[in-house]
């Protein structure tokens, strides 16, 4: 059975046609992984594995050479972990240790570019005005060998209100890149928007109630 790729020069599907068959050659630009974990993180490994897997079955295991990079490790990946850093927490730390601002991104669910244009308006989180939003932590409840409910006030659209976050330990250990000690959680919670003076199309087309999802990576500091 022929085997076709696409040729992204000449936009069209051609027969791969290898320069050595006893020597084929593949290489891939792999994620430029500096900040949090997306589904095109993934694509390496669900379309470049695949096709490797593929040529090794065509050609022989041993004619196969596949080579993949991980990009920018040493300046976006370092500088973004500087700017996000945060503390290994302890059972019963301070308040204050969960401190984080991010900047809002939106995406349309229709999968278009227009709703994300529109939920940064005026109407929705009126990004210009407000670009982030900040939450600070103001208790730390454990609820398990690896859980806890971290009380604070979160700061959305310009109003400060009180929110709880149900927090999971996802691992802890030094990263095989920088080999600093690193703790990863997941946490999630719930609000209501209108709580914030987010009130378009309320009550009958959109709900009020919004779910929060973080995963939030914490680095330990030197000394």
């Amino acid at each position: 059975m022929e085997l076709r790729l696409y040729d992204t020069l000449t936009r069209e599907k051609r027969p791969f046609v290898p320069i050595d068959r006893n020597n084929v050659r593949m290489y891939a630009c792999g994620p430029t992984v500096y900040d949090f974990a997306h589904i095109g993180n993934g694509r390496a490994a669900i379309v470049f594995d695949v096709l490797f897997r593929l040529l090794r079955h065509r050609y022989g295991a041993d004619h196969v050479t596949y080579a993949r990079n991980i990009t920018d490790v040493d300046d976006k990946i370092n500088a973004r972990a500087a700017r996000g850093a945060g503390r290994d927490q302890p059972a019963g730390a301070p308040a204050g240790l969960l401190d984080h601002a991010g900047q809002g991104e939106s995406g349309d669910p229709r999968g278009g570019e227009s709703g994300g244009k529109e939920l940064k308006g005026a109407d929705w989180f009126d990004a210009a005005k407000f670009p982030t939003m900040t939450f600070r932590s103001t208790k730390i409840t454990p609820t398990g060998p690896q859980s806890a409910d971290v009380a604070g006030e979160l700061t959305l659209h310009g109003v400060t209100k009180p929110v709880v976050l149900h927090a999971k330990l996802k691992g802890a250990g030094p990263s095989p890149l920088s080999h600093a000690y690193m703790v990863g959680f997941d946490a999630t919670g719930r609000i209501k928007r209108s709580e914030f003076g987010i009130s378009k199309y309320l009550p009958a087309v959109v709900g009020d109630d919004v779910d929060l999802i973080l995963s939030a990576p914490f680095v330990k500091k030197a000394g």
